[in-house]
């Protein structure tokens, strides 16, 4: 069974110590060290967040920080997650297609950059309708990262 709940204290440390390994390289390739520091700050930041759970096992958690201003209503979708992603990729594309329509009510335009060695997320990016741009170097390291993007 799928679920999405708000994040629970404890599941910031859990994601970090269960990370998929693309998405440890991704943070790597941004130049971030401190994994936890930074997720709790994405989660804080964000203008809702979820933890999405199989079986009642955390699978990942997926957020959106506001960008723009008032005049500027665009968000930064963000999700990082555990093997449990890979194994059960299309029921939570299923469960996820609701909260990316909530992003997109609250931000009609959502961007963020995704590393493009990251082959399964730029895969599933795609299955939910974002458009990836070409990719170009980004980020302290200069590692490549399409530019994704996705408009109400």
């Amino acid at each position: 069974m799928v679920e999405a709940r708000a994040v629970a204290p404890g599941d910031v440390v859990e994601l970090v110590v269960k990370m998929r390994q693309a998405d440890i390289e991704e943070l790597e390739a941004l130049g971030i060290q401190d994994f936890v520091r930074e997720i709790r700050s994405s989660v804080e930041r964000s203008a809702f967040a979820y933890t999405f759970t199989v079986g009642g096992e955390l699978a990942c958690i997926m957020g959106v920080v506001p960008a723009g201003g008032l005049f500027d209503p665009s968000g930064i979708p963000w999700m990082l997650g555990t093997d449990l992603v890979t194994r059960n990729q299309r029921a939570l594309m299923r469960l996820c297609r609701p909260y990316i329509h909530q992003m997109l009510q609250a931000y009609p335009f959502l961007f963020n950059y995704v590393h493009a060695e990251n082959h399964r997320a730029v895969r599933w990016l795609k299955c939910v309708g974002f458009t990836l741009q070409p990719a170009e170097p980004y980020g302290p390291l200069g590692a490549p990262f399409h530019l994704f993007t996705l408009r109400a």
